[in-house]
C-alpha cells in the first residue's frame, strides 16, 4: 500500500512452467504465463528476464508483455517463453519481473530436464570384411554386412562407399 491508500498487485496468474524431459540440443515450444494487474494503479514494468540463455523470453502471440509496459488495473499480459536443453541434467531459472510495485515481485519460476540428445548411430557387422586368401584376378563370394541403428533417433541418407586401400577392387552389390 502506498501514501494514497491504494494498492497495486501483480501476480502471475499461472503456475511455476516445467517443460518436462527434453532432449539435449532441442528446443521447445513456448509455453506462456500471464501477468495481471489487480491493484489500483498503473503496474509499469521496466523489465523482464531470465538468468539463463537455456531458458529464452518469446513474444507471446496475444496480449505480449514487453520492457517499458504500462499495465492499468484489471488488465494482463502474456510472458512466452522457451527451454533449450543443453545436454542431461535438471536446468531451472525464473523470469523475473522490475517494476514500479514496493513489494518484492514473485517471479514464475521455470524448469526442465535435458535428456541423451537424439542421434542416429550406424554401425556394421561383420567389421571388418575378412576375404581370406583370393586367387588373383578371381571374384570372391559375396559377403553381407549389416547395417544397424543403436541410437534413439532415424538413420537417414545412407549412401554406402567403400574406402581404404585399393577400394577399386571391390564393389557394392544391392
Amino acid at each position: 500500500i502506498d501514501g494514497n491508500g491504494f494498492q497495486v498487485i501483480d501476480r502471475s496468474q499461472s503456475p511455476p512452467i516445467d517443460f518436462g524431459t527434453v532432449p539435449g540440443g532441442t528446443t521447445t515450444v513456448a509455453q506462456t504465463a500471464e501477468i495481471y494487474n489487480g491493484g489500483n494503479l498503473p503496474l509499469n514494468i521496466s523489465k523482464i528476464a531470465t538468468a539463463t540463455a537455456n531458458f529464452t523470453l518469446q513474444t507471446a502471440s496475444s496480449s505480449p508483455c514487453g520492457n517499458s509496459i504500462v499495465l492499468q488495473p484489471g488488465a494482463l499480459c502474456e510472458v512466452a517463453v522457451t527451454f533449450t536443453s543443453p545436454g542431461q541434467g535438471s536446468f531451472s531459472d525464473a523470469i523475473t519481473f522490475t517494476s514500479n510495485t514496493s513489494g518484492t515481485l514473485q517471479p514464475i519460476q521455470l524448469s526442465g530436464i535435458g535428456a541423451a540428445p537424439v542421434v542416429p548411430v550406424a554401425s556394421l557387422s561383420p567389421n571388418p570384411l575378412a576375404f581370406g586368401g583370393q586367387v588373383f584376378n578371381t571374384t570372391s563370394p559375396a559377403q553381407i554386412v549389416t547395417l544397424s541403428n543403436t541410437g534413439n533417433a532415424a538413420l537417414s541418407s545412407i549412401a554406402p562407399t567403400i574406402t581404404g586401400t585399393n577400394p577399386s577392387n571391390f564393389a557394392i552389390l544391392t
